[in-house]
């Protein structure tokens, strides 16, 4: 099964697409050189994904900040 996000194909239903994109300060400025940065982070993830995603985000905006853990292996590659 093939889902979409942003015109891109995605082949894995569950998986999260990353998308980095570099940008060139020198498109607001004329006169400036190239300057290359990677400013822009696009992730696409499943609509079922979203409200945890949500409430992570609220939980580190109120400084509600957790410790990383150890990635769960188990189920990748299944």
């Amino acid at each position: 099964m093939l889902s979409t996000c942003g015109g891109l194909i995605r082949a894995a239903p569950d998986s999260w697409d990353v998308l980095i994109r570099p940008f060139d300060a020198a498109l607001l400025d004329e006169i400036r050189e190239s300057d290359f940065g990677l400013r822009l982070l696009q992730v696409c993830f499943p609509l079922y994904d979203k409200a945890e995603i949500l409430r992570r985000l609220e939980r580190y905006e109120a400084g509600e900040l957790v410790e990383p853990a150890p990635a769960d292996w188990t189920t990748v590659g299944r």
